[in-house]
């Protein structure tokens, strides 16, 4: 990472906002940075927090993610949101990005990595699988779980979900 840039979490509400335009490359449908802050507040509440790489007072890359936890996989990490700016991709932002949220995953004792992404989002997909998520099962312990979400049938709530799932010896699509 140049000397220049830095990996913070985004707390203030000055923070919060300087992730508003990177985020709004992934999110479209977010009106504008006073609702974007509203929801990322109503979220928070709910364990939602955002980590960025700054470059001086910039956002150049951004992840939202939380900590939780089920029966099925126990304690683990859930990415939401995973993006860093057009003019800033294919720059190793997004690995570095990744690899502190792995780094978290561990520090907190996490049993699984999960990463949800779009089906229709096929530059997300690139960075995901070509070459980045078949090697992550070496970076550390942890289960990852690539799911990908498609609008679908009413059984589903809409959604028809496609996980890549990987066990550390094999992946599969359940």
């Amino acid at each position: 990472m140049p000397t220049d840039s830095r990996i913070a979490a985004a707390t203030s509400d000055a923070e919060i906002l300087a992730c508003f335009p990177v985020m709004r490359q992934l999110r479209l449908h977010l009106a504008d940075a006073p609702s974007f802050l509203a929801q990322v507040r109503r979220q928070e509440a709910q364990g939602y927090r955002l980590t960025a790489i700054w470059r001086g007072d910039t956002v150049v890359a951004c992840a939202g993610w939380r900590l939780t936890e089920n029966l099925i996989r126990g304690r683990f990490l859930y990415v939401d949101d995973l993006v860093t700016d057009d003019g800033a991709r294919s720059t190793g932002l997004g690995d570095q990005l990744f690899d502190a949220l792995v780094a978290e995953a561990r520090a907190q004792s996490c049993r699984a990595f999960i990463l949800d992404s779009g089906v229709t989002n096929g530059a997300a997909h690139r960075f995901e699988f070509l070459p980045h998520f078949g090697q992550f099962k070496q970076r550390c312990e942890l289960q990852f779980l690539l799911a990908f979400r498609s609008r679908g049938n009413a059984e589903h709530n809409g959604a028809v979900w496609h996980v890549v799932r990987d066990s550390g010896h094999c992946t599969e699509t359940v």
